[in-house]
């Protein structure tokens, strides 16, 4: 949860995120029952750890599975194979929610109006976020992927705490 009641969470979730690039569902759902249940592992959609973190080409196939990851299509296949049907159709509606949601807009106000302030902010803020994502679990270790000292980076005493994502090892 990022707000302390449910109600501002929803909006956050299901409104906010919309003109943010953010699919909804993708930070209720993968974020916290696979990312961090799987902490990093191969099990987890968005892992890192298949990849050698020092190549540009690398990069760029992380990117690949973040948009996958992001559209909600690998969070959904996990909660399928996994067997919690309910997240799985829970992910699935979110993303038509979010698909139909770019169809209204781009009917109403416009198609260029929908790419700029919907499709466009979907591309960039995942590419910086696969690059935090990239970066962040840049030295975890296929041998040791659930050593917490190296799965992740952390920031001591940071300048910014958003989330409390800065403590992630600890």
């Amino acid at each position: 949860r990022v707000f302390k009641t449910k109600s501002i969470d929803n909006i956050f979730e299901y409104w906010i995120t919309l003109f943010h690039g953010i699919v909804p569902g993708n930070y209720a759902f993968q974020h916290i029952y696979n990312h961090h249940k799987d902490d990093n592992s191969l099990k987890d959609v968005i892992t890192v750890i298949d990849f050698q973190r020092d190549s540009v080409l690398n990069f760029i196939g992380y990117v690949y599975r973040w948009f996958v990851y992001t559209l909600n299509v690998s969070t959904a296949l996990y909660f399928f194979n996994e067997k919690q049907y309910s997240r799985c159709w829970k992910t699935i509606l979110c993303s038509l929610y979010y698909f139909s949601f770019i169809a209204l807009v781009a009917y109403v106000v416009g198609p260029l109006f929908c790419f700029m302030y919907i499709f466009y902010p979907l591309l960039q803020v995942n590419l910086i976020i696969a690059a935090v994502n990239y970066t962040w679990h840049a030295f975890v270790q296929k041998d040791d992927e659930q050593n917490k000292l190296i799965n992740s980076t952390t920031i001591v005493n940071g300048q910014y705490f958003i989330m409390e994502e800065e403590y992630h090892s600890v």
